[in-house]
């Protein structure tokens, strides 16, 4: 069916997604991999409702495409992976489609809809087993379908939508409770009557993107306005959208908002993807982020843990998708000037970033990104390594030519190690529980953790370390040696030379990262290769290689995946180098990552993204 002629008839609907408000200091500022195909939906679908709760997603009745409508529902799990097995749960009271449905906590409220849904209200109970028992709550002032509702706080809002004859620009909230929804009360309505708008809430706010009017089946036109326990706030014009669009999935993570696909005011659909940071009721530009697999309007899609998953949807040519997506999304914070690299602290779940340019460090909540402490500490700050003995952060300054200490309890310095020279990379041995620091034009320093003092200045033949490793198999030290080719190998408890590397005359190895699953060395060279050495005898078994444009590169081990991550500033580019050494190539639109560490807890990279003066988290499953 043509969406354009059935709009002037104002008959047809164009889709509505719910989404839960979240705050932090953080932003969510991208998709960070490619959409991947996942389990499609049971059924071709358009003009469903799905909410995400408790790591599962649930959807609500649907269109055939021709008019009919469902009273199905269906829910999976959601994981990295994607979405697990479709399994039918208890059916909805009525068959209906363009329902709107909110998720509270455990709960899920569904109003309005096509087909006789009329003014009716119903909520269930979500668990891993399902659906529970429907019951019906107060009903709706209004005959609806397609409104645009969000939750915000413990009070849902919903907003415009189709009625009998026409639209309307009503909106209408009411307190969420144990018996469903409180009394609807009338509110500021919309600017315009609308429907197939999209709305989100953010930090108590709402913002509503696109939808049709009397004019138009589709508008660029975008409205925010305040959400309170009095309702909603007098509506705002906000930065509009970069294309007419209605019927699009707009979603929320922190402080962005995230549109996918819709139908232009010509009734194509379209692949768009596009997403904006806001702040205290304002839109930020929009910024284009790839395009989704299909062209498609009506799709509906929800978030879990920095995953987006999007089901189902129209072409626009009368044809409905069971298909289903899912991307990676990523967590930016906003932290000190020039980040270079960041180390993980397992002890509070916390990160620590080296900021060069402000000589100082940003600590971070794991997992939601908030700053939570910034620490001066010496100049141009280089390396971090967290302490698991004495649940300290060592940073080693290249321009003041010492090692800070953080407490990581207090973040406050606790010490200042003076190591002379240049220091750059720095590693922890937790078997002598010793740091040992890179010193450029010079050997290696070796710091005890307890006294804070440098007890050796183990010798590594060359006078020019830069960088560090932890052989945690053998209780080994690692220095590459960035004027000799080299790697030194040196036994911790002696600090005497049992190995030199060469890698080659003139690839000058600066990085190097030990994996312990596989027992070897990963070495960085300029030439444009992963040098791969045996932790055995630490013989060279051969190269993998990347196309870098020459810079210092960071190398991360990711645990849970035996990973070797290589970030590269300039191109936006991750390499991913599996023990079996076969590369994969991420590229990350909008992130310049320098230097970085794995967050386990989490399963997520934490980056440096020094051109934009932010950390970055990217789940590892985006690589």
């Amino acid at each position: 069916m043509h969406r354009l002629a059935i709009w002037v008839a104002l008959i047809a609907l164009l889709g509505s997604t719910a989404v839960v408000s979240i705050s932090g200091s953080a932003t969510a500022s991208g998709i960070a991999a490619p959409w991947t195909a996942t389990t499609s939906y049971p059924t071709t679908t358009d003009y469903q409702s799905c909410v995400a709760s408790g790591g599962f997603v649930y959807c609500f009745g649907g269109s055939n495409g021709n008019g009919g409508s469902t009273n199905s529902v269906s829910y999976a799990s959601l994981s990295v992976a994607g979405i697990g097995t479709w399994t039918a749960t208890t059916a909805y009271p009525v068959s209906t489609y363009g329902l709107a449905c909110a998720a509270y906590e455990s709960d899920v409220y569904c109003l309005g809809g096509n087909n006789g849904a009329g003014n009716s209200v119903y909520f269930a109970t979500l668990s891993a087993g399902g659906v529970g028992s429907w019951a019906s709550s107060t009903s709706y002032p209004l005959a609806v379908y397609l409104p645009s509702c969000v939750v915000s706080g413990s009070d849902i809002f919903c907003v415009g939508g189709g009625v009998a004859g026409g639209l309307t620009a009503k909106a209408y909230y009411a307190p969420i409770n144990s018996s469903g929804v409180g009394k609807w009360k009338s509110t500021k309505a919309y600017p315009t009557a609308i429907y197939s708008e999209s709305c989100t809430a953010v930090s108590s706010y709402i913002y509503c993107i696109g939808g049709g009017n009397l004019s138009s089946p589709a508008t660029e036109t975008d409205y925010s306005a305040k959400l309170s326990t009095g309702g909603i706030g007098a509506w705002k014009s906000s930065l509009a959208y970069v294309q007419t669009v209605a019927g699009a999935s707009c979603f929320a993570l922190q402080t962005s908002i995230y549109c996918v696909g819709g139908f232009t005011s010509s009734s194509s659909a379209t692949d768009l993807v596009e997403y904006s940071n806001v702040s205290k009721g304002a839109l930020g530009p929009w910024v284009a982020n790839g395009t989704y697999p299909l062209s498609e309007g009506t799709a509906s899609c929800v978030v879990s843990d920095f995953v987006v998953y999007c089901v189902g949807g129209n072409n626009d040519e009368g044809t409905n998708y069971a298909d289903a997506y899912f991307a990676s999304l990523f967590l930016q914070t906003p932290v000190g000037l020039d980040p270079i690299t960041t180390a993980f602290d397992s002890h509070l779940n916390e990160v620590f970033v080296a900021n060069a340019g402000s000589n100082n460090v940003s600590v971070l909540s794991a997992g939601t990104g908030a700053l939570l402490a910034t620490v001066n500490v010496g100049t141009d700050p280089m390396a971090l390594a967290f302490d698991s003995h004495t649940d300290q952060v060592f940073v080693s300054n290249e321009g003041s030519g010492n090692v800070s200490v953080i407490s990581d309890a207090t973040n406050s310095i606790v010490a200042t190690v003076d190591v002379g020279g240049s220091p750059w990379g720095i590693a922890f041995d937790s078997d002598t529980d010793n740091l040992y620091v890179a010193v450029q034009s010079s050997d290696l320093a070796e710091i005890n953790d307890t006294t804070d003092a440098v007890v050796a200045d183990p010798s590594i033949g060359s006078g020019c370390a830069i960088g560090v490793a932890f052989d945690s198999v053998k209780d080994e030290i690692l220095s590459a040696n960035d004027c000799t080719s080299t790697v030194t190998v040196l036994a911790a408890k002696t600090n005497k030379i049992v190995a030199t590397v060469n890698v080659g005359g003139g690839p000058y190895p600066v990085g190097v990262v030990f994996d312990p699953h596989a027992n070897e060395a990963f070495l960085w060279t300029s030439r444009g290769s992963i040098v791969v050495a045996s932790g055995k005898n630490y013989t060279i078994l051969g190269s993998v290689p990347i196309s870098l444009p020459g810079i210092v590169p960071n190398l991360i081990y990711a645990g849970t995946t035996h990973e070797i991550v290589v970030t590269d500033a300039p191109a936006g580019i991750i390499y991913a180098i599996s023990d079996a050494k076969s590369p994969k190539v991420t590229n990350l639109t909008g992130i310049s990552a320098a230097g970085g560490s794995f967050d386990p807890e989490n399963s997520e990279l934490y980056l440096a993204e020094t051109g934009a003066d932010a950390a970055v988290a990217i789940p590892i499953s985006a690589l």
